[in-house]
């Protein structure tokens, strides 16, 4: 039972993470979008 719990918690905690990850990448390519088009 306690494993059950920890495991949810720990898939909850990635998740969490990889949510973080995909908008840092989100935010990184906008900014290199931006950075493009202020150079050309």
């Amino acid at each position: 039972m306690k494993l059950n719990v920890k495991v949810q918690r720990y898939n909850f905690c990635t998740n969490r993470q990889n949510q973080f990850l995909e908008l840092e990448e989100k935010n990184n390519l906008k900014k290199l979008h931006l950075l493009m088009e202020f150079k050309i």
